[in-house]
C-alpha cells in the first residue's frame, strides 16, 4: 500500500477539519464530507487519501476491531502499518519527516479509520493533533529531535495530559504544579483520564509555574515517559472505544530537564486552548483567530467560526466564541431597529433608508462605521446610554444568533430577501474585489460551484439560510418582522418605504418618503457612500465597487451560463421544496 507522503500535495483545505462537520452549509447526512464530494469532487490527492483509509479499514480494522474492543487490547500491529503508511503525522511537514497533508485530508483519514475501528481513529487523532500538533508548533529543533521524530512512524505513540480530577478539561485551572530547582522542573499532581496513557512514551503535561498569574501562569513541559517520578493509574473500564488505553498519570516529584518546556513560560493555556479546538468537532470552542479553507479550486477562503456558522474572519475579533455571546448578551433599547438578510440582499442600501426614517430626515450620515454590523465588532458597554436616539443595525445571522433581547424587548426587525441568481452574482463581485484574506480570488465559475455544493460562501449556504430565516418568521410571533423585497424596492421604493415608515411607528409622511427615496436612488447613494478613500485602499482592489454596485434586477443573466442557469433552477426546485418564497428574477 502506498505512503500518504506521495499524495502530500494540493492542499485543499486548511486549519479547522472540524469546520467540515461545523459549517450549516454542508449536508446534514452523517456521510457529510462525501456527500460534498457527490456535488463537487475530490481534488486526486483527497480522493486517493480517502481511497487508501478505506482500504485499510476494511482490509486491517473491520475484521478484529470486535475483538480488539472485546478484550480492550491496543492495535499495536495497526498502529505501526498506520505510522509506516505516513497517517500519524499527517500535519508535521515533510521536512521534519511528516506527510505535510492538510486538514482536509486528515479529516478524510480520520473518517475513514474510525469507520473501520474507532479506538484506532482515537489513536491516531491523539497523537496527530494532542501530541505532534503542539509540539511540532512550539518544540526546540532540540526537542524537535527527542519529541518528534520517533512519533512519526508508529514506533511510539504521545499523549496529551491536561485533564484533572478536580478541574476537568479546564484549560485555564491547572492544580498540577512546577516548580523549577536548578536546572530541573519538579512536577507534582494528577492528571486524569488521558487517552493512550498506558502506551505513550512521552507527554505534554500543564502545570502552573505561576499561581498568581492565573491561567497566565500555566507552561507545558515534555516528559518522556518512563521518567522516574512519573506513575500511572489502573486502566479505566470504559463503555466503549476499549482499545485504547485511558488512566491516571501521577506526578510525584517528578524531575525534568529545565529544557523540557514547551515554548514560553506562561504559554501553556494558549497551547491548551489550540489544540482542543484543532481536536474537538465542537466550534464553540474556537480561540485562534481564524479558519483557513480552501475550495476545490485552490482558492482560499478565511473565516471566524460562530459553531454553526462560518463568518468573514473580521480582523477585530481575536475570541469568535466570545464575540458570539457578546452578541447574544448585546443590550437593546425597545426602540432599536435590526435589519437582517443574507449578504447582498440590500443590507447597506436599506440601513441608509431606516436611518434617515428613525432620524426623520433624508440627510445622508456621512460617517463610515461599519460597527453597525454586528459580527464586526464586539458591543461595547456604554455604546447605549440613558437618553441616546434608536439605533440601526444589521446582520447577516440566523434568528437563534441574534441578541437574546430581541424576543425580551421585542425588537423590530427588518428582514430583507432579494432573487438568489442576483443576490450569488452581486456576492462574488464583492467578495472578489476585497483584498488579501477578506475576499475571493477565484473565477465567477469557481464561485458558482461553492454556492451551488452546498457549502456556500460566508455565512453558509443560501439555501439553509432562507429557510431558516422562513421558519423563524413564521414560528417567531412574539417578535416583530416583516420582510423587505429587493425587487420591490426597486420598483416602487416610495410605497415600500412607506411601509417600512408604517412598520416602525416613525409616521414621517409620505413627502418625507419620497425624499427618502430620491436621495437613496442607487445612482445618488453610489456617490454620496463612497467608501473613504484611506479605507477603501486597505479594504478594497483598485477598481472594486466598495458596498454598491449595479443594484439591477436580472443582472445575473450577464454571469450565469446556460449550463448554470439549468443546474441552479434544478437544484432550487429540489432545495426549496415546500417554500412559500417566491422571487422575482427580471423586471
Amino acid at each position: 500500500m502506498a505512503s500518504l507522503k506521495t499524495f502530500a500535495r494540493n492542499a485543499f483545505l486548511r486549519k479547522s477539519a472540524s469546520a467540515l462537520r461545523g459549517c450549516s452549509g454542508l449536508p446534514k447526512d452523517p456521510s457529510s464530507v462525501r456527500a460534498l464530494s457527490s456535488l463537487a469532487s475530490l481534488p486526486e490527492t483527497h480522493e486517493m487519501i480517502r481511497k487508501t483509509c478505506r482500504d485499510f479499514a476494511n482490509n486491517e480494522l473491520i475484521p478484529i476491531a470486535g475483538k480488539l474492543d472485546k478484550e480492550c487490547k491496543f492495535p499495536k500491529e495497526q498502529v505501526k502499518k498506520l505510522g509506516e503508511l505516513g497517517m500519524l503525522c499527517m500535519d508535521v511537514p515533510e521536512e521534519d519527516g511528516g506527510t505535510g497533508l492538510d486538514y482536509f485530508a486528515y479529516a478524510l483519514a480520520m473518517e475513514e479509520i474510525s469507520r473501520g475501528c474507532a479506538s484506532t481513529g482515537c489513536i491516531m487523532s491523539v497523537n496527530n493533533s494532542l501530541y505532534l500538533g503542539p509540539v511540532q508548533k512550539y518544540a526546540t529543533e532540540a526537542q524537535k529531535e527527542k519529541f518528534v521524530k520517533p512519533f512519526l512512524n508508529g514506533d511510539r505513540v504521545g499523549c496529551f495530559a491536561l485533564s484533572e480530577p478536580g478541574n476537568g478539561s479546564d484549560a485555564g485551572a491547572a492544580s498540577c504544579t512546577a516548580k523549577l530547582d536548578g536546572d530541573s522542573w519538579v512536577l507534582n499532581g494528577t492528571k486524569a483520564w488521558i487517552t493512550n496513557g498506558y502506551e505513550a512514551e512521552a507527554t505534554v503535561v500543564f502545570a502552573t509555574t505561576d499561581r498568581s498569574q492565573k491561567h497566565k501562569g500555566i507552561s507545558a513541559f515534555l516528559v518522556p515517559i518512563p521518567t522516574e517520578g512519573l506513575s500511572r493509574g489502573k486502566k479505566e473500564d470504559k463503555l466503549g472505544i476499549k482499545a485504547t488505553s485511558t488512566c491516571y498519570l501521577i506526578f510525584e516529584d517528578c524531575r525534568i530537564p529545565k529544557d523540557n518546556m514547551l515554548g514560553e513560560p506562561g504559554f501553556g493555556f494558549k497551547i491548551a486552548m489550540v489544540q482542543e479546538q484543532q481536536s474537538s468537532p465542537d466550534q464553540n470552542r474556537m480561540t485562534v483567530p481564524y479558519i483557513e479553507l480552501k475550495d476545490k479550486h485552490g482558492n482560499n477562503i478565511y473565516f471566524g467560526s460562530f459553531g454553526d456558522l462560518l463568518i468573514p474572519a473580521f480582523p477585530m475579533i481575536q475570541d469568535f466564541r466570545q464575540h458570539k455571546q457578546d452578541i447574544r448578551e448585546m443590550d437593546l433599547k425597545p426602540d432599536d431597529v435590526l435589519i437582517t438578510g443574507y449578504p447582498k440582499t440590500g443590507n447597506n442600501w436599506h440601513h441608509e433608508i431606516l436611518s434617515m426614517l428613525v432620524a426623520g430626515s433624508a440627510e445622508y450620515n456621512k460617517d463610515f462605521n461599519p460597527k453597525d454590523l454586528l459580527e464586526y465588532s464586539p458591543p461595547q458597554k456604554g455604546d447605549n446610554p440613558p437618553g441616546s436616539p434608536p439605533r440601526v443595525f444589521f446582520t447577516h445571522l440566523k434568528f437563534h444568533h441574534l441578541p437574546k433581547q430581541v424576543l425580551e424587548k421585542k425588537t423590530k426587525l427588518i428582514h430583507l430577501d432579494r432573487n438568489p441568481k442576483d443576490t450569488w452574482v452581486s456576492l462574488y463581485n464583492h467578495a472578489f474585489g476585497l483584498k488579501s484574506t477578506s475576499g475571493y480570488h477565484g473565477t465567477w465559475n469557481q464561485f458558482f460551484d461553492l454556492m451551488i455544493s452546498g457549502f456556500g460562501y460566508r455565512y453558509g449556504d443560501w439555501f439553509d439560510h432562507v429557510l431558516d430565516w422562513e421558519d423563524a418568521i413564521k414560528t417567531q410571533k412574539q417578535v416583530p418582522i416583516i420582510t423587505s423585497v429587493f425587487e420591490d424596492m426597486k420598483k416602487d421604493p416610495v410605497g415600500q418605504i412607506e411601509k417600512l415608515d408604517q412598520f416602525l411607528g416613525t409616521n414621517r409622511g409620505r413627502q418625507l418618503c419620497e425624499q427618502i427615496a430620491d436621495a437613496c436612488s442607487f445612482t445618488k447613494i453610489k456617490e454620496v457612500k463612497k467608501v473613504p478613500p484611506e479605507i477603501k485602499k486597505k479594504m478594497f482592489k483598485e477598481n472594486a465597487a466598495g458596498f454598491y454596485r449595479k443594484g439591477e434586477v436580472g443582472d445575473w443573466k450577464n454571469w450565469f451560463t446556460v449550463a448554470q442557469n439549468e443546474l441552479f433552477d434544478e437544484v432550487y426546485k429540489k432545495r426549496m421544496a415546500g417554500s412559500s418564497l417566491r422571487y422575482t428574477f427580471v423586471q
